[in-house]
């Protein structure tokens, strides 16, 4: 039996200090995995098309990038658990007034909202590049870099604005110092 103090330690070193994925911690009743959480402030680049949105004006899914030291909009993923039909209904305001473009999967709306979100893990994978130039998005180069697995909205940042020390890609430790200077990151 391992006390809180030693289970404290154990996590210090080995997921804090070391950098591993978690543990998994055994009970008579089983066992389960515990992961770090990892939260991250991301831009609302965008609302994805689904059927809620067309028929009923709910919005269920919000497109979301961090930034780049150079201003760069990276997509990490979206996020859509933690969308109440309230909230739904609210955001799509946001698709009303603040729509800029779209694609076959997303209005893309003016870079206004900040959303945090919590999710335990990432996985990499080549994402989409944008820059945004006060009225609309240019594509970029798509690079490397990663997506949040699972994320669920916490709340929106008012705080928080559309500029890289807010949006800061190292926000995602695995991302380490990062910049879209030449060459792949």
């Amino acid at each position: 039996m391992v006390g809180l103090q030693e289970a404290e330690a154990f996590w210090k070193e080995w997921v804090e200090g070391r950098g591993y994925e978690g543990v998994v911690a055994r009970t008579p009743r089983g066992g389960f995995k515990v992961k770090p959480e990892l939260t991250v402030d991301a831009a609302v680049v965008g609302v994805k098309k689904t059927e809620r949105l067309r028929v009923g004006s709910v919005v269920t899914s919000l497109r979301l990038a961090l930034m780049s030291p150079e201003g760069d909009l990276v997509h990490v993923g979206d996020v859509s658990s933690g969308i109440d039909p309230e909230t739904g209904r609210r955001l799509h305001a946001l698709v009303k007034h603040f729509a800029v473009g779209e694609d076959r999967e997303a209005y893309h709306v003016r870079p206004v909202l900040v959303a945090e979100v919590r999710c335990f893990d990432v996985y990499p994978g080549l994402r989409q590049v944008w820059r945004w130039d006060g009225r609309r998005y240019a594509a970029r180069q798509p690079r490397s870099f990663f997506s949040l697995k699972s994320p669920v909205l916490v709340r929106f940042r008012e705080d928080k604005q559309l500029r890289p020390e807010d949006l800061a890609l190292e926000q995602i430790p695995e991302a380490g110092p990062f910049s879209f200077g030449e060459g792949e990151p």
